[in-house]
């Protein structure tokens, strides 16, 4: 009923092994595939902070269902050699997109072209360098003119987690050729996260913080 109620909740933990200190969501959303199959990633380390980076054992992984969350099977491990953590999921007109923070300024992408079956090799993605910080990704999946849009959300600064932008790709995440400043100035945290309405045409719903504060953008 489009979110007025809701189920129990499903203790889906047992789905994940035990290799890991830790095993958190998203940030930001799931996906739903065209097909019906959920997709949640996961990112996770074996140490804190207390150890360094390189040895705290960063990747990714993702919880897939078939059944509409009935059942869920876990999927991993990605990413290593990357430091990958914070990641989203997107699909567009012929793959998916696996898009994740790693351990320097710059984002990693790994995609599938089987549904989230199999998936490529995270490389760096053609994306702008910021600073290490969550963002977001969807995909528009709609006519006139918006066939094969993604939209990507992030900190812009080379340095700090400031001046917050879309960046938006007209050929399926491959360039991004079109930029829309949001916030100048500081963002901190810095995290976002977006959602796709549609209307006459696509709307982005995108929230973020800022100095504490949960920001609600909407754009046409």
């Amino acid at each position: 009923n489009a979110g007025v109620t809701w189920s129990r909740p499903q203790n889906i933990t047992p789905a994940l092994d035990k290799e890991f200190d830790f095993h958190i969501p998203g940030p930001g959303h799931g996906t739903q595939l065209k097909n019906g199959r959920l997709l949640v990633p996961f990112w996770h380390r074996k140490h804190g902070v207390e150890v360094p980076k390189q040895e705290r054992g960063y990747c990714v992984s993702y919880l897939v269902s078939d059944d509409n969350g009935k059942t869920w099977e876990h999927k991993g491990y990605f990413g290593q050699n990357c430091l990958t953590n914070e990641s989203r999921i997107t699909e567009t007109a012929d793959r998916l997109i696996w898009n994740a923070r790693g351990g320097d300024p710059y984002r990693y992408e790994s995609y599938s072209y089987d549904g989230g079956d199999s998936w490529s090799e995270f490389a760096p993605a053609p994306i702008p360098p910021a600073p290490r910080c969550d963002s977001s990704m969807v995909a528009l999946s709609a006519e006139n003119g918006y066939e094969d849009t993604v939209v990507f959300s992030h900190v812009s600064h080379p340095e700090k987690r400031k001046d917050i932008e879309l960046i938006i790709s007209r050929d399926g995440g491959r360039h991004y050729d079109d930029v829309l400043k949001l916030m100048q100035g500081d963002a901190m945290p810095g995290y976002s996260d977006m959602a796709v309405l549609y209307e006459d045409a696509p709307v982005i719903c995108l929230i973020h913080a800022r100095n504490n504060h949960v920001i609600f953008s909407r754009i046409s």
